[in-house]
């Protein structure tokens, strides 16, 4: 599987920040990241083709560069409680099943709604040091 359209353009109007593991080979620097600020897609599928960054600065898509997200298991009990869940959402879940609002506040603090963290296709917010 490969990022898509769909698995990232909610997120930005959230200031998402893109990460590019070893993207300075050779230098101490383990990672360098940038916020996302606009997509591309291939002709008429969902295929991601580049992206920019806050600067204007364009990105090809390649494995390289990943979403930095949260993973359910991040969010707190005060806030569920706010949405009134009895217990913590649990991956693979429909979206169907949330209220709109709650999917939009993961969206916003970006959490991982799509599982993306654990197909490989983004980079946990925890694993960075």
């Amino acid at each position: 599987m490969e990022l898509r359209l769909k698995h990232l353009a909610p997120y930005l109007p959230y200031k998402l920040k893109m990460i590019s593991l070893n993207y300075y080979e050779g230098d101490d620097i383990p990672w360098e990241e940038w916020m996302l600020s606009s997509l591309s897609i291939v002709e008429d599928n969902e295929k991601l083709n580049e992206w920019w960054n806050e600067d204007g600065d364009n990105f090809y898509f390649d494995s390289s560069f990943k979403p930095l997200l949260k993973p359910f298991k991040d969010l707190k009990k005060s806030v569920l409680e706010d949405f009134n869940f009895i217990k913590s959402p649990i991956g693979g879940t429909p979206l169907m099943f949330y209220s709109y609002e709650f999917v939009e506040y993961c969206f916003k603090n970006h959490y991982d709604v799509f599982g993306l963290i654990q197909q490989g296709l983004a980079i946990d917010i925890n694993t960075l040091k």
